[in-house]
């Protein structure tokens, strides 16, 4: 106790409301955290299927002696281009 012995009031309440906005503020943390993670994922996934489907392409022009066949490159940017994927600058104007 203190001095003139009275007890010292409201310190209880302010160490909860500073560990209750500290405890706010982790929260928010872990919210942006989780975001980033989801859209980084979802880019990741997106350059995934660009890479298959370079290196179909590629496949298919060392199958070929490096000549693809131009039916089977049409058919390609056809299949590209009904596809769900995001539009790419090349396949809109190649």
């Amino acid at each position: 106790m203190p001095a003139g012995g009275t007890k010292p009031q409201g310190f209880a309440l302010l160490e909860l409301l500073i560990s209750m906005l500290i405890l706010a503020i982790a929260i928010l943390g872990v919210i942006r955290l989780q975001t980033l993670a989801m859209q980084n994922s979802n880019q990741a996934y997106w350059y995934s299927l660009a890479t298959e489907q370079a290196t179909s392409m590629a496949e298919l022009i060392r199958a070929n002696n490096f000549t693809p066949p131009p039916a089977k490159v049409t058919a390609w940017k056809d299949q590209l281009k009904t596809s769900n994927y995001p539009k790419a600058w090349c396949i809109q104007r190649c």
